[in-house]
């Protein structure tokens, strides 16, 4: 296996890290000081939901975190840091995973992203954070995190540079690998796996299952740039017990962003393919048995297009939720929205919603009078405790200040049937200019207390960097007196989608999850506390 060095980081001490971390086929977490047609265009990574939660013990009121890494030197930027992913533990408190960028010397600037794993307190104290990664290479973050039944942590997601030879191809160089890593209550490496496709692989969601192993959704790639659904089925030490890929039905493409365990042993998987002979993506549900094999297929498809990124959950009346984004067409253009879909036992669609801000008229940075169909865009969905839904991620709005559109983190809880109950974004302001900073919501659980934790990234003014973005919230959404909660006004709508019986191509995996050779690799990183709301 490849050794990692892992550096505990106390959190008030500063400390040495080390680097891993996770991307889509080596896309970089988004920067700092994006103009606004850039935070427009620009979508970050996606992240699946978590799975149900240890019930953490009632604690803490509300409150606003805000971590961010420190700048090296005067002639460096300031290196960014966002979260991915969210889950209560056991003790009452949290385990928050994500990126930070870290320098691969002493004398550099933070250029490559480490994985980052943070424990927290109930009141949102960091209790130890660890960075994981190599030399010479990168992880650019985890994007899923889970609390295993040992009391240690699984996290997954993709390196890029750190496996030799498994994750580099002649004449292609280097190359992305899915990864998972497993460690203690402490946060001490216990073992790692990478699983190399045929040409690249990423690795979206790991949940522990039944037995002991784990279940993987992710990616994986070819050298004819065709793209499969890649699930896997691992055991307790995270060697491949079976995997599976599904390809598209136009060109090849297939993706799996979530997973998850049903009570017969078996598992749900969501993520999106290509459909028909326009290519036009569309969102996919598969069910398969306890091997692995198909039991249903169904896609979801709409007027416009639909991904990239969707989270799937078994639901108490045997059917599914599904939480996804799609694009859909108006008089103002194209919107992308979140949507929520239930299922039933086979796939079958009993309701759907759609969440749209509505057509929003402004002067574009051209001094252009234009008018927009705003949107919401989805990152995580779990079922809360009184059956209804919370969806986090980020919603288009308009910054009063310039009066141009800018992102902001949005969190919205829906009844039963998907109809919302309250929505709310969560922004700070730049007291210099009066700007909103942009951020999003990747993560989200549910505390005891009937409050619920969102995690994402903010931009930090002062450094002009990202920084990791940690909200606890009561039932109703509210952060006591804090400044940066604001009313939504995202609209429920008929998503419109149609479910279709597919029979995508699905073969079985060999020569994945091979031990793996690499050196350690030793870099600054130290998250600190900037903010408590």
């Amino acid at each position: 296996m490849t050794l990692l060095r892992l550096k505990v980081l106390t959190a008030t001490a500063a400390a040495v890290g080390i680097t891993l971390g996770f991307a889509t086929f080596g896309t970089p977490v988004q920067g700092a000081g994006s103009n606004a047609a850039a935070l427009l265009a620009a979508r970050s990574k996606p992240k699946p939901s978590p799975s149900p939660s240890p019930s953490p013990s009632p604690n803490s009121g509300s409150w606003i975190h805000a971590f961010v890494a420190p700048t090296l030197d005067a002639a460096c930027a300031s290196p960014n840091s966002q979260a991915q992913d969210v889950q209560a533990t056991s003790d009452g408190g949290l385990v928050v995973a994500g990126s930070t960028q870290v320098s691969t010397s002493s004398t550099s600037c933070a250029t490559v992203y480490d994985g980052w794993i943070g424990k927290l307190s109930p009141d949102g104290q960091l209790q130890w954070q660890e960075t994981v990664g190599c030399y010479g290479g990168a992880f650019y973050g985890f994007k899923s995190v889970q609390q295993t039944s040992d009391g240690g942590y699984i996290l997954a997601g993709g390196e890029e540079g750190c496996v030799k030879p498994q994750c580099t191809s002649a004449g292609f160089g280097t190359l992305n690998c899915a990864a998972a890593v497993k460690l203690s209550s402490s946060g001490k490496l216990q073992w790692q796996q990478f699983y190399p496709g045929a040409f690249q692989s990423n690795a979206n969601q790991i949940r522990q299952t039944n037995d002991g192993g784990y279940v993987v959704a992710g990616t994986t790639q070819d050298t004819s740039n065709n793209t499969y659904a890649w699930i896997a089925k691992l055991d307790s030490n995270g060697n491949v017990q079976w995997q599976k890929q599904i390809g598209g039905k136009c060109a090849a493409f297939a993706e799996a962003h979530s997973a998850s365990q049903t009570s017969d042993g078996g598992f749900v998987v969501s993520g999106g393919f290509d459909y028909s002979s326009n290519c036009t993506a569309s969102l996919l549900a598969v069910r398969l048995d306890s091997n692995g094999n198909v039991v249903w297929e169904q896609g979801y498809t709409v007027g416009g297009h639909a991904g990239p990124n969707s989270s799937i959950l078994p639901t108490s009346d045997g059917g599914y939720a599904l939480a996804a984004i799609a694009g859909f067409q108006s008089s103002s253009g194209t919107s992308e929205d979140a949507v929520l879909i239930k299922l039933n036992s086979s796939g079958a669609i009993q309701w759907q919603n759609r969440y749209d801000v509505g057509t929003t008229c402004y002067f574009n940075i051209f001094g252009n009078y234009t008018c927009s169909d705003f949107g919401t865009l989805s990152y995580a969905m779990r079922q809360a405790s009184d059956g209804g839904y919370v969806l986090v991620g980020n919603i288009q709005t308009i910054d009063p200040s310039d009066g141009l559109p800018v992102l902001s983190s949005w969190l919205v809880k829906t009844d039963t049937n998907g109809g919302v109950q309250w929505q709310h974004d969560f922004h700070a302001v730049w007291p210099a200019t009066g700007h909103f900073l942009a951020g999003s919501f990747y993560g989200v659980a549910q505390a005891a207390d009937g409050g619920f934790v969102a995690v994402g990234y903010r931009e930090y003014y002062n450094l002009q960097a990202d920084e990791v973005w940690v909200v606890k919230t009561d039932s109703n959404g509210n952060v006591g007196s804090c400044s940066e909660v604001y009313s939504a006004a995202a609209t429920s709508l008929s998503a419109g989608l149609s479910a279709s019986a597919t029979s995508l191509p699905v073969n079985a995996v060999t020569n994945a999850g091979e031990s793996a050779t690499g050196g350690g690799g030793v870099a600054a990183s130290n998250l600190g506390l900037v903010q408590d709301c």
